[in-house]
């Protein structure tokens, strides 16, 4: 990610001991919008919900909540908890708010980078219907419209149009812009699926890689009793490995053009 390096991390700070306290999708997410360890936010019986997350300790006292009751206009683009409402959450309903929201969608196409379907939400109020809102409050993205329809494009485009609206207003705003990639399907952009330099990479062949059965044997049985990789499934490690790394072209690509927007706004040195 290129331009993210050069945009953000050469100029930018870095956190050196940095640790994840829940590194999987739904808890992790749940502790980033409340800033709350896990045993706060976890269900207290587990009903098979977003991966043993109380969404109800979560969106009402997130950020977002506290951000909206502090005056802020608040933008959110893209990928929420994996159970995400479809009406804006505390927060997100101020009269300048944008929810344009998933749960990051399926894992597999179409309905995963491509046609993906989002809540959407201006104000508070469902937006359509019209061609992308066949029903009031859905945006369904078409590969055939607005951003090829393609998942990064979609909420990169949508969140810099807000920004222009809302970045010189005289609220504070808060802007989230929370990709899919590169998590599975991992379909990339169709101008990015071929002819990048990422077409030479490969999966990195480490001393983990393919280990044998008697490498294997002192790890967890589910380890332990692993076939060797074939050649044919290692072919296809190395393409889901590629693809991955193109759908963040996309990724990079959105960086580029929200520091871009806040560039050209004025107000990047405040943000």
């Amino acid at each position: 990610m290129k331009k993210a390096q050069a945009l953000l991390a050469d100029s930018g700070a870095r956190a050196t001991n940095w640790f994840i306290h829940t590194p999987v999708c739904c808890p992790s997410r749940a502790e980033l919008l409340t800033g709350r360890y896990f045993h706060n936010v976890r269900e207290a019986v587990h009903t098979g919900g977003c991966m043993h997350v109380d969404e109800r300790r979560v969106n009402p006292v997130s950020f977002g909540a506290a951000l909206g009751s502090a005056g802020y206009t608040l933008g959110w683009f893209g990928k929420h908890m994996n159970v995400c409402p479809h009406r804006p959450p505390p927060g997100w309903d101020c009269p300048t708010c944008v929810w344009f929201a998933n749960g990051g969608g399926r894992d597999a196409e179409p309905g995963g980078y491509l046609n993906a379907s989002f809540s959407h939400f201006v104000g508070g109020s469902a937006v359509g219907p019209d061609r992308y809102h066949q029903t009031a409050g859905t945006y369904v993205a078409d590969t055939a419209g607005e951003f090829s329809g393609y998942y990064t494009s979609v909420i990169a485009n949508k969140s810099i149009a807000w920004l222009h609206s809302v970045a010189r207003g005289t609220r504070p705003f808060m802007l989230t812009v929370a990709s899919k990639g590169p998590h599975v399907p991992s379909t990339p952009a169709p101008w990015y699926a071929r002819g990048t330099y990422i077409d030479g990479l490969a999966a990195p062949r480490t001393a983990a890689f393919n280990a044998s059965r008697e490498q294997l044997s002192h790890h967890h049985w589910l380890i332990a009793q692993q076939e060797p990789i074939t050649q044919e499934q290692g072919a296809v490690i190395d393409e889901l490995f590629r693809n991955r790394w193109r759908t963040l072209l996309s990724v990079d690509d959105a960086i580029e053009g929200v520091h871009g927007a806040l560039q050209q706004l004025g107000v990047l040195e405040s943000t």
